[in-house]
Parts: structure tokens; C-alpha cells; sequence
């Protein structure tokens, strides 16, 4: 497979490449409590939705290829929620198990914040499809890039083979990557098919403070009607 004029990379090679990227990805954004600012709309409607969130990743003992993002949304339309602000703080404290189920609940009371026929989705689930140990789910191929994605960079697309424990939608979507490190520039994740039909695209950059990489920005699409569509 040639993918430009100077270098010739196998999928497989790429697969690794990316799969260790991510695990480094993961390793290094566990535990770090970012502010999220999320906001909900319809295309063809007035209703418009503003929240502030803390967002975590936290992964399991012992078990690499396994991590749970959740949300805690603080913030609904500039309207602080009561008895917020100490709660993710709070989980560092209680055993590991216990922490988990609490997270769960806290994720469950921030969705009920959304938009009635919205969603609160997860910017990682992508990242999640990379990993190595999900990998064997999919199949990849590799292509060059469209033009002006920059020097070195990549599409690597993916389909899920089957609905999993990763998913019981089928999932398929691309990433751009830099071929060389395997450094996750972009991704863009589709569920389902037809009018049922569920797009996320996520960006990465550089976090100077925390000196790592981190999502940035993400768009949500999904339709919600014969012409309107709901927009994260």
C-alpha cells in the first residue's frame, strides 16, 4: 500500500503504531478532572441548551484495555446545580469499586440534564475502537489523506465486524493520524445506519499546562426528524 512518494506503511504496522499512542493517551489523561462546556441545539428549532461539566476518565485496576468516562454537569444555562462541586473530588476518596457505581449514578442524573430528544455523548468512544485489545473487532485500512491535512498524516478507517461488548450498534468511522507516531489528530465515528444514523467527529490537540493531549472540540450529529437534526 502506497501512501506517498517517500515511505510505504503496512496497516498493520499502522494498527501498532496507533494502538500505543492510545494506551499513552489513556495513561495519561486518567484522573484528570477537565471542565467541558457543552451546547445542545436543533438545527430547525429555538431550543438551545448550555452546560458546564467536569469530565473524567478513570480506568480499571489491573486491566489496561478497560476505562469509563463519565460527566458531571455543574452548570445548566449559567445556573449553577446545587451540591455539585465536590462531588468528583469525592470519588478519589472511596474505594475503587464503590467509586465506580457512584460515577455511574452521577452519570445517569447528568444526562436527565439534555435536551429531551438529545443526547450527552462520550468524545472517546473512537479512541476506544483504536485500542489494542478492541482492535480484533474491526477492520482497518489505511489511505493517504485528503489534501492539506498536513505532512506525514493519514486516514486510517475502521468497521466493526460484528456488535460487541464495545458496542451493540455497529460502529464504523476514520481517524486522521500522523503515520510516524500514530498520534490521533481527528476522529470521526459512525452508529447505525439509515435515519438512525449517529455521526461524533472529535479533535485533539496539545494541552500546554498538563503538557498532554486532550479532545478539544467535538461535533454530534444525529437526526431527529424528516428534516431537522439535533447538533452537540
Amino acid at each position: 500500500l502506497v501512501l506517498g512518494a517517500q515511505s510505504a506503511s503496512p496497516t498493520s504496522l499502522v494498527r501498532e503504531r496507533v494502538a500505543t499512542y492510545v494506551q499513552r493517551f489513556v495513561d495519561d489523561l486518567t484522573n484528570v478532572v477537565a471542565e467541558e462546556r457543552y451546547v445542545q441545539e436543533f438545527r430547525l428549532a429555538a431550543d438551545r441548551r448550555r452546560l458546564r461539566s467536569d469530565f473524567l476518565l478513570v480506568k480499571y485496576p489491573g486491566e489496561e484495555h478497560r476505562y469509563q468516562t463519565f460527566r458531571d454537569v455543574l452548570e445548566v444555562d449559567g445556573r449553577a446545580l446545587r451540591d455539585q462541586q465536590t462531588r468528583i473530588a469525592q470519588l478519589f476518596l472511596e474505594p475503587f469499586a464503590s467509586a465506580i457505581k457512584r460515577a455511574g449514578e452521577i452519570e445517569v442524573a447528568s444526562v436527565r440534564q439534555s435536551l429531551r430528544r438529545g443526547r450527552l455523548v462520550d468524545p472517546l468512544q473512537a479512541i476506544s475502537c483504536l485500542q489494542a485489545f478492541y482492535q480484533p473487532e474491526f477492520e482497518f485500512s489505511v489511505a493517504p489523506a485528503a489534501r492539506g491535512a498536513g505532512a506525514d498524516v493519514i486516514e486510517l478507517t475502521f468497521t466493526q465486524r460484528t456488535p460487541s461488548g464495545l458496542s451493540q450498534i455497529p460502529l464504523r468511522g476514520k481517524a486522521l493520524l500522523m503515520e510516524q507516531t500514530g498520534r490521533v489528530i481527528r476522529t470521526v465515528l459512525t452508529a447505525g445506519s439509515g435515519a438512525n444514523v449517529r455521526v461524533t467527529t472529535t479533535e485533539f490537540g496539545f494541552n500546554a499546562a498538563l503538557r498532554i493531549d486532550v479532545p478539544v472540540r467535538m461535533r454530534d450529529e444525529i437526526p431527529v426528524s424528516g428534516v431537522d437534526a439535533f447538533i452537540g
